[in-house]
């Protein structure tokens, strides 16, 4: 009989032989844009660019992804805009003019002296959420009238360019939509007026360095190389515009709204690129809004609308969220806003909540923090995606019933599964990134998924891999595998600048498996299955020469050369990339209970995201 540890030689001079097989490409799926008309019905929380005939479109439980779709194939971006000129032209809300503001001194001083900062300011905040003490100061200020959602400065500069990317998916860096500017870089300027109290200042610059700690986003006093920063004033109340809009931009925080963290952090957020919780486009699954206790000219602050940069994330909704109204804003007699799941509370005024901090991590990139995700649970079936945080494409020739890529049961929920001949799913390119060249990796890399092989007689199965083995390339890959007498094992691969990694995991597969894979320069590979650690060492095989990240694409299901014929059928759930190699204390936490297994009890969706998606019975394909 051949043990495994003479396996091992014979195997390593078989891998050694077959090193290189393989190439990468990638995809896209592109969606078409058409125009609806503005309508808002009394009584009902409209979507506010949608005509009523369009409703049974989005009613029922549709999880975010699918209705964010269904809104970019009416025209989202245009259509927002029209609603915010009616509404200036009803004098409902008064456009501030942004490109004056960002590129003109004087204009700027005019600005400043248009207000009274904090006059005759009366406001309980005791046991009050942090929204409503935002919109009471506001109101107060006489800005009810000059703000969306209370709290909310609208640029003139979103009318100006009133062409709109009609591309493939929404991502980091494309044009804003609605209502959100871009998203700054890591390192976000500001200056404080002149005259700016120096207590107000130091609590603005503590809700700061909240932020810092939680994410990897800094702040730095604006130096003369920076042309687009956050101009902190006190002559707005408590405000600002949604994202960067580029040169000075209005960050309001007037005395009374520094008084508690919760505003300023709030206001940060919005200036981050974040809206409000409940306009989410998957509110009324999470939330119901009883607008008949709010008055007519409030509605439009419950109306729900996209925001591209961080509605494709799709994270759990959170009623805890520092962002989210009160049961009782902008109510003219008794709630307006219920929760939906049973003990959920909102309006907390305790700062940055779990999810909050997440939704930045996942937006900013800060992936020491927060990891990449990929729950397998939802399709996004306008654009025939599957969900996750970035948006997974399929072949393009799927509609060749060879060509099988689409969810099914999960161990979780549900599971992305790969039947077929040719069939993949592309999880993104992402040039000079850890998560798909280790070099990058500078605090090494763990890879966790659940695995379970459909059909165990079909070898070499790619499971994931952003390493081309055809070419010089960098990254890893994974595979499933099986030699006479030996046994079926997944096959791990990991391509350095100078260094090529392998390493067998023996299993059968037949059942789910929780799958880790950590990788550091130090430590090597190591890997696990559910939970235990494979003693089977690394075999290092020096290149002899300098290798480069060639193909930067993250797939699953497919070899690297994707015209190639690669029969698999497997099912894979809850992808997980962080980019650190993480303990073993911490792979048994995700495995039982995901990689948001810290968050606080009370905090989420309560479990309504899993009702929202439910769980497939049988195979859904893309």
């Amino acid at each position: 009989m051949v043990t495994k540890s003479r396996f091992l030689y014979f195997w390593s001079c078989l891998t050694i032989c077959t090193l290189h097989t393989e190439v990468y490409a990638t995809t896209a799926s592109t969606s078409s844009t058409t125009t609806k008309s503005t309508s808002t019905l009394r009584g009902t929380a409209t979507p506010l660019f949608l005509n009523p005939d369009d409703l049974s479109a989005i009613t029922g439980h549709k999880p975010l992804s699918e209705m964010d779709s269904i809104y970019s194939s009416m025209g989202k971006d245009m259509a927002y805009k029209d609603y915010l000129m009616q509404l200036n032209s009803q004098r409902q809300i008064s456009i501030y003019k942004h490109i004056e503001y960002s590129t003109n001194q004087t204009y700027r001083d005019q600005f400043r002296n248009t207000y009274s900062a904090d006059a005759n300011i009366d406001v309980v905040t005791e046991n009050r959420p942090f929204t409503s003490i935002i919109s009471d100061i506001n109101s107060q200020l006489g800005l009810k009238d000059h703000l969306l959602e209370s709290d909310i400065l609208v640029p003139n500069s979103i009318f100006n360019n009133r062409s709109y990317d009609q591309g493939t998916i929404r991502k980091r860096y494309l044009p804003s939509g609605g209502i959100a500017g871009q998203i700054w870089g890591l390192m976000v300027p500001y200056k404080f007026i002149p005259g700016y109290s120096s207590g107000d200042k130091q609590k603005v610059l503590d809700a700061m360095d909240k932020i810092k700690t939680a994410t990897c986003i800094d702040f730095h006093v604006k130096s003369g190389g920076d042309s687009d920063y956050l101009d902190i004033t006190n002559v707005v109340g408590c405000s600002s515009a949604v994202g960067k809009h580029g040169g000075a931009q209005v960050l309001s925080l007037a005395s009374t709204c520094v008084s508690e963290e919760g505003i300023i952090l709030h206001e940060l957020l919005h200036a981050l690129g974040i809206h409000h919780t409940q306009s989410r486009l998957d509110r009324d699954n999470y939330i119901s809004i009883n607008t008949n206790n709010v008055a007519q000219g409030d509605l439009p602050n419950f109306d729900i609308y996209p925001n591209q940069h961080t509605d494709p994330y799709s994270v759990e909704y959170d009623y805890q969220s520092v962002m989210h109204y009160g049961e009782d804003d902008f109510s003219t007699g008794g709630t307006v806003i219920t929760p939906l799941a049973t003990g959920a509370s909102i309006g907390q005024r305790n700062g940055l909540s779990y999810l909050d901090k997440v939704t930045l991590n996942l937006l900013y990139g800060c992936y020491d923090k927060t990891p990449h995700y990929w729950p397998m649970d939802e399709i996004d079936t306008t654009n025939d995606l599957v969900v996750g945080t970035t948006d997974v494409t399929g072949p393009t020739f799927s509609s060749d019933p060879q060509f099988l890529t689409g969810l099914d049961g999960g161990y979780h929920l549900n599971a992305l599964r790969i039947r077929s001949e040719d069939g993949y799913a592309n999880l993104g390119s992402h040039p000079n990134k850890c998560l798909v060249d280790p070099e990058r990796c500078n605090n090494g890399f763990t890879l966790l998924f659940w695995l379970k092989i459909e059909d165990r007689h079909l070898y070499k199965q790619h499971i994931i891999s952003s390493l081309d083995r055809s070419s010089e390339d960098r990254g890893f890959e994974i595979q499933f595998d099986s030699l006479p007498l030996i046994g079926r094992f997944l096959e791990i691969h990991v391509q350095q600048e100078d260094q090529h990694d392998i390493l067998p995991i023996f299993n059968d597969y037949k059942y789910w498996n929780h799958i880790a894979v950590t990788w550091s320069t130090t430590n090597g590979i190591k890997s696990y299955v559910n939970g235990t650690v494979n003693n089977i060492p690394a075999i290092q095989i020096p290149n002899g020469m300098s290798i480069d990240d060639n193909k930067p694409s993250l797939i699953i299901g497919k070899s690297p050369d994707l015209n190639g014929s690669d029969d698999a059928d497997f099912l894979i759930d809850d992808v997980v990339f962080w980019e650190k190699e993480i303990s073993v204390a911490e792979i048994c936490n995700i495995r039982d209970n995901g990689p948001y297994h810290d968050i606080p009890s009370g905090e989420g969706s309560h479990g309504r995201r899993a009702t929202t998606i439910g769980t497939l019975t049988s195979y859904v394909g893309l």
